[in-house]
């Protein structure tokens, strides 16, 4: 599968992320049915290209295209 991102490490903006509406920002992979969590210790550490780092099976099996 091709997915659309931001950049290719992390998930933010990702068209598979759906919203779950919580307090905490979690976020659910529609095609890995994971939820996830938006953590500010990886937006720091990636020198604010992300929140949310991309699972590695989704590394391995979807190509990405990467837009700005």
């Amino acid at each position: 599968m091709k997915i659309k991102l931001r950049n290719k490490d992390f998930c933010d903006g990702c068209e598979q992320l759906e919203d779950l509406g919580t307090i905490g920002g979690h976020k659910r992979c529609k095609i890995y049915k994971k939820t996830l969590l938006p953590k500010e210790e990886v937006f720091l550490a990636s020198r604010g290209q992300g929140y949310i780092k991309r699972l590695d099976n989704c590394k391995k099996e979807n190509e990405v295209e990467v837009y700005k």
